[in-house]
């Protein structure tokens, strides 16, 4: 797409109106919480089962609707957007504002090594590895365990810390660090009051299946759209927003699946072009594209998150991110440079 294109695009997207769909999403996983924390108590194990699907749901919501609150796409007001985002951050252990400045680099960055946070935290992680590590790794990619977004979400918790330790500006990172204190705070308050009430098992494990299969579904829901896309170079410059379909997928919609459990996420080139549009606005920017760029229908047409997986983990993990794992970051260059952490606000 050409910048003349996206400028038109962008001005008319930017008077997007937030509609009612965020708040009907939310209230309707609330009310999917208390439907399956009355099915757990039924002490039925068909009725658990169905308990832990729809936490998992509302779950998987909440990580999107966080997602939404990165973007400021919840509220036009930002207190009620940090808000969401740190309710719905807590309940799926993942911090808000971490995230918040992890996804707003990984939008100025996408597809850069170490610009973007996200694919920092991979090679970091996982580059240079001996045999018997890279053996490893296939068998728990190859058993769907969802370990890169368990990564991810470590480093989110441990990211400012370790920027402080580093040198970095503590005023600069102290409001992630003083809400992370007061997560662990309300974590440890709501633990004694389960403790007191005797239901501190009966939460466990009702909680904890469904929040891992939420990872799994976190996993399964980002994987598709930047897997086996080109890494830049450390020294290439920010891709514009119109110029990210070189490093992002879309999926093909399916009925329910893609408007009603992903909250659209599948239309990821959508996202990446125009951010800031909340996820009921995406399939309008989606047609928007495919009147000027229809090869990218035609690229995703084969493609949508299941059929990706259910393929692609019989394939090694080798072939899809090699180009991650096989790569040491260049700490000389400057790519975290404090200006450009404080360019978040336009997305």
């Amino acid at each position: 797409m050409n910048p003349k294109v996206w400028n038109q695009l962008a001005t008319r997207f930017r008077a997007f109106q937030l509609g009612w769909q965020t708040w009907a999403i939310i209230a309707f996983d609330l009310g999917l919480m208390l439907a399956s924390w009355k099915l757990w108590n039924s002490r039925n194990f068909a009725a658990g089962m169905a308990a832990i699907l729809l936490l998992s749901l509302a779950l998987l919501h909440f990580y999107l609707i966080l997602h939404e609150a990165t973007h400021s796409a919840v509220s036009r007001n930002s207190k009620i957007n940090n808000w969401v985002g740190n309710l719905a951050g807590w309940a799926i252990l993942m911090p808000f504002y971490s995230r918040k400045r992890s996804h707003l680099l990984h939008h100025m960055w996408t597809g850069h090594p170490t610009g973007d946070p996200a694919n920092l935290r991979i090679i970091k992680r996982f580059s240079v590895m001996t045999p018997k590590q890279a053996a490893q790794l296939e068998w728990i990619w190859r058993s769907w365990l969802p370990l890169l977004t368990l990564n991810d979400r470590i480093g989110m918790w441990r990211d400012p810390f370790q920027k402080i330790n580093a040198g970095g500006q503590i005023i600069f990172y102290q409001k992630e660090i003083r809400a992370a204190y007061f997560y662990l705070l309300f974590y440890g308050l709501f633990f004694l009051f389960l403790m007191g009430t005797g239901s501190l098992v009966t939460f466990l494990t009702w909680y904890v299946p469904a929040w891992i299969i939420q990872l799994f579904l976190e996993e399964l829901t980002n994987l598709p759209h930047h897997a086996e896309t080109p890494l830049l170079d450390e020294k290439d410059p920010a891709l514009q927003f119109y110029e990210q379909d070189r490093v992002t997928h879309s999926c093909k919609s399916l009925p329910v699946w893609s408007r009603f459990v992903l909250l659209n996420f599948n239309l990821h080139t959508a996202h990446h072009f125009f951010p800031w549009v909340p996820w009921s606005g995406l399939p309008g920017a989606h047609r928007e594209i495919i009147r000027f760029m229809p090869e990218l229908e035609k690229s995703q047409r084969t493609r949508n998150e299941l059929l990706w997986s259910l393929r692609n983990r019989r394939r090694p993990l080798l072939q899809i991110m090699g180009h991650y794992f096989n790569k040491l970051p260049d700490p000389s260059y400057p790519f975290h440079a404090p200006h450009l952490e404080r360019e978040w606000d336009f997305l």
